[in-house]
């Protein structure tokens, strides 16, 4: 998991998007973009948006139970790349 994070006009948006066009061309993962709003300010709203956007099931998982299942991916995607680009989720 990337994140990115500074202040408005740094080009975060800009960068990601670049980087997830550039795996299209020769796909090593699966990018996800993800933009924080004001509904992910507490860790178990956040939690819930990644998970969605995982394809994992949140309502079946209590908020403890889906903050460990995205931080134990982060943890795959960090160990597993192997060389290889890690997987995108932006924040900005």
């Amino acid at each position: 998991m990337t994140v990115l994070r500074a202040g408005p006009g740094f080009g975060k948006s800009t960068l990601l998007w670049q980087a997830i066009s550039e795996n299209s061309l020769v796909p090593l993962g699966k990018d996800r973009f993800w933009r924080c709003t004001t509904e992910d300010a507490s860790s178990d709203g956040l939690a819930a948006a990644l998970a969605l956007m995982v394809g994992l099931d949140p309502p079946r998982l209590s908020p403890a139970d889906t903050a460990r299942k995205v931080v134990g991916m982060r943890r795959a995607a960090r160990q597993g790349h192997h060389g290889r680009r890690p997987r995108l989720a932006g924040v900005g």
